[in-house]
């Protein structure tokens, strides 16, 4: 079985400009999932889909392939990660090199070791699932969610849940925002990533991080640099 790793890293974002090639910790944010990707060492090929040349010859530098420059439908402010997954797949199927799997990694995604990798690559193929990603909890119920009027007016999204203990309401997950794998005949049928039987991993807070604005990024390298705190900032 074969699998192939797709770093998305577009060079479009508003929020955090040049977000993929910033220095976090000391080298290009983009580095530390192309770095991961490589280390596994399971993945038969490791491929940059970007709009940006630079971006392209940064991953390269990394030691990832480039998929070839994504096109302006797919590099857009509204383009999904299934689009963009999809359209290296169709390059791949052309090329006659498309794999059993894809992973499609966040080029942002600065948390991704080999123990993720490996947990839900074997998911997916232990337990019949299409598409599997990681997941994290909601630190607090979602349940018990609050919702705020332009005059500052605050009130229960649900309040059925207004007296409800915490401690008595169901776990909530979201989305970690590293990576999915999933098996290249479903993403090409349905034109999803989860548009099959969907399995997760679970993650801890402290291994993943949402980088959306600058906040973000400062909490974002200071978990880091706990996590991985062999790395240097060279």
């Amino acid at each position: 079985m074969s699998v192939t790793a797709i770093i998305l890293a577009r060079a479009g974002s508003k929020r955090i400009p040049h977000k993929n090639t910033r220095s976090f910790r000391g080298k290009p944010l983009l580095a530390w999932p192309t770095r991961a990707a490589l280390a596994w060492g399971q993945f038969d090929r490791v491929l940059i889909s970007t709009d940006s040349e630079d971006i392209a010859a940064l991953a390269a530098s990394l030691g990832a392939e480039h998929a070839g420059l994504r096109k302006d439908t797919t590099a857009s402010d509204t383009a999904t990660t299934s689009e963009a997954l999809l359209e290296c797949a169709h390059r791949l199927q052309q090329e006659d090199r498309l794999p059993d799997y894809l992973c499609c990694i966040y080029g942002s995604a600065a948390f991704i070791d080999s123990a993720m990798l490996w947990t839900a690559f074997e998911k997916l193929k232990n337990e019949n699932f299409d598409t599997v990603f990681p997941v994290v909890r909601f630190a607090y119920p979602i349940w018990r969610s609050l919702q705020r009027s332009t005059e500052g007016e605050t009130t229960f999204i649900w309040p059925e849940h207004t007296q409800s203990r915490s401690q008595d309401l169901p776990v909530a997950y979201h989305d970690a925002g590293q990576f999915y794998i999933v098996r290249s005949t479903i993403l090409l049928k349905t034109g999803s990533i989860i548009g099959g039987r969907t399995g997760s991993i679970e993650l801890a807070e402290s291994q993943c991080h949402d980088i959306d604005n600058f906040s973000d990024w400062e909490i974002a390298e200071m978990k880091h640099s706990l996590r991985f705190q062999s790395e240097t900032d060279s």
